[in-house]
């Protein structure tokens, strides 16, 4: 039976990572689940439920008059965007969420003032972390998901609850970084055993 999975789901709460610096280095293998991965990522917090990725394939169907049905398709584009619900909703948060704005920290007061000349987003390299399928109390399995070039899109929404938690809802698109490994220069997945 052929199976087409549009969206893949990993599980939370996980931990998102963004770096200000678009092809920012995956961190090490040897880093463990859980430690901060160093180099120029942020840990943004944990989210709020998981990550939802959603992978679109484009593909040209090639026809022949003889068969009148396809013998051949070809990718002609892919997309992969994600979006999750960060549970920590701090300026930072808020800032990189909008994909613009300003951060001010004061002594006595912070601010996120966004100007009406704030016309083009910043991209960023945007990562995440949590337990992959399969993990068991006596073989850890966790799962890092990696996108070197990542664009904020749409709205967001801050949202406030009842329960005290105010989460930030994130939705990024990766798009190609010509720099990265050939097989991987739109994003990347790795599994790891502990």
């Amino acid at each position: 039976m052929t199976q087409t999975v549009n969206n893949i789901v990993v599980a939370g709460p996980v931990m998102v990572y963004v770096s200000s610096s678009v092809g920012e280095a995956a961190p090490a293998n040897s880093i463990a689940k859980g430690t901060a991965w160093g180099g120029g990522w942020t840990e943004v917090g944990f989210t709020q439920d998981g990550v939802e990725l959603e992978i679109e394939t484009e593909k040209f169907e090639v026809v022949t008059d003889q068969y009148n049905a396809p013998v051949k398709d070809f990718i002609t584009g892919q997309n992969m965007s994600f979006k999750f619900n960060a549970a920590e909703g701090t300026l930072t948060n808020l800032k990189q969420a909008l994909g613009y704005g300003t951060v001010t920290s004061g002594s006595t007061e912070s601010t996120l003032g966004v100007s009406a000349q704030d016309g083009i987003p910043t991209n960023y390299a945007v990562g995440f972390e949590g337990y992959a399928p399969g993990a068991t109390s006596s073989a850890v399995y966790y799962r890092r998901v990696i996108i070197w070039n990542g664009s904020v899109q749409g709205n967001f929404s801050l949202s406030a609850k009842k329960d005290g938690v105010q989460t930030v809802e994130y939705t990024v698109k990766a798009f190609p970084y010509p720099s990265a490994t050939s097989t991987e220069r739109l994003w990347k997945v790795i599994d790891r055993v502990v």
